[in-house]
């Protein structure tokens, strides 16, 4: 589906616009990572 990575929080609009800091942090961490 079509998400967008804003700031920290992580919308997913095929999911009802819904926020998930959490995974955006997890994801933002991996990010470094690379």
């Amino acid at each position: 589906g079509y998400s967008v990575r804003s700031g920290i929080n992580y919308v997913d609009y095929n999911d009802n616009q819904k926020r998930y800091p959490k995974l955006s942090a997890h994801w933002f961490k991996s990010f470094l990572k690379y």
